[in-house]
C-alpha cells in the first residue's frame, strides 16, 4: 500500500482517494526516461475495505480508476516492487487537519491488522521544495531547510507528537506534500 499525493489530487482534496484499477502503470517520460515503464495490479479488495472502514469512520473517501500513476507514486513503487510482483494500493489522503490524518491512519491501521495478508505501506511525498519564482536562496536557507531537518528528525526519532505539531498550513505552503503522508502512516504504525 503507497500513501501519496499528487497535483491532481489537489481538485478533490477534501477526499481520501483510493486508486483501484485492474493493473497500475507508470512511465517516466516527462523525466526523459523512453525506456522505463512499471506495471503492477491493484488490490482492490483491501481499497474496498480501507474505503468501508473509513466511511465508517465518517471520514470522506472516494475511488479514482485511472491506471496511470504520477511521479510521486511511480517511482518508489518502480523502485521498491518487481514487475508484477505484488498486489499494489495507491491512497491519496485528504487535505485536513493534522490529527484528522492521524485518526484515519488509526482507522486504517485497524483494517490493514484484520487482513490475512503481508501488507507493506510506504509513504510518497515531496519534502519542501519552495519551487516558487520569487523565492531566494535566503528563503530557501530560512524557511525550507529548517522545515525539513525539523521533519526528517521527528520521522527518525518516530515523534509522533512533533509532526502532530506542525503547522500544516506552512507545510503546504513550503510544498511539503510528505507531511499529511506521513501523518497517516504514523496513524498507521503507531503502537506496532
Amino acid at each position: 500500500m503507497l500513501l501519496t499525493t499528487s497535483d491532481e489530487h489537489r481538485k478533490h482534496s477534501s477526499l481520501f482517494r483510493i486508486t483501484v484499477s485492474q493493473n497500475y502503470t507508470a512511465e517516466f517520460t516527462e523525466f526523459g526516461d523512453l525506456l522505463t515503464t512499471w506495471s503492477s495490479p491493484s488490490d482492490a479488495v483491501l481499497g474496498t475495505e480501507i474505503k468501508n472502514d473509513l466511511v465508517h469512520a465518517q471520514i470522506k473517501t472516494t475511488f479514482k480508476s485511472d491506471p496511470c500513476l504520477n511521479y510521486t507514486a511511480g517511482v518508489p513503487l518502480h523502485l521498491l516492487v518487481k514487475e508484477g510482483g505484488m498486489n499494489v494500493l495507491v491512497i491519496s489522503p485528504a487535505e485536513t487537519d493534522a490529527p484528522a490524518l492521524f485518526r484515519a491512519g488509526a482507522v486504517i491501521h485497524a483494517t490493514l491488522q484484520r487482513s490475512a495478508k503481508r501488507i507493506a505501506c510506504i509513504a510518497s511525498g515531496d519534502l519542501a521544495h519552495c519551487g516558487e519564482k520569487k523565492a531566494t536562496h535566503e528563503h530557501y536557507a530560512k524557511s525550507c531547510l529548517p522545515f525539513d531537518y525539523m521533519f526528517l528528525d521527528a520521522l527518525q526519532k518516530k515523534r509522533s507528537e512533533t509532526l502532530l505539531a506542525f503547522n500544516y498550513a506552512t507545510a503546504e505552503q513550503l510544498g511539503a506534500c510528505a507531511l499529511p503522508v506521513s501523518l497517516v502512516l504514523r496513524g498507521i504504525i503507531e503502537g506496532m
